[in-house]
């Protein structure tokens, strides 16, 4: 997360910032705080489903919410054994 804020701030050569994107491609707990951290600094994130962990958990939710504009009891408990799975030490 320093690194992508480093890379945000004004470059001394041409005073311009450097646009960043988070991609996120798996991802264990520290990735969750460093999206939060991308978000708030305006950073958008890319998640590629199918990778396991964060990336899938995102992926899962938003797939719900999209398709329906909420989630349902039975998704929101997919979303959390994700997060659960997702968190557990390896």
């Amino acid at each position: 997360a320093n690194l992508e804020q480093k890379l945000t701030e004004k470059s001394s050569n041409d005073n311009e910032k450097i646009p960043v994107v988070l991609l996120v491609v798996g991802g264990g707990p520290n990735t969750y705080e460093s999206c939060v951290k991308a978000v708030k600094a305006g950073s958008p994130c890319v998640f590629i489903g199918g990778t396991n962990d964060c990336a899938d958990v995102v992926a899962c939710a938003y797939e719900f919410f999209v398709k329906k504009g909420f989630l349902s009891e039975e998704e929101e408990n997919k979303v959390y054994d994700k997060i659960k799975t997702s968190l557990k030490e390896k």
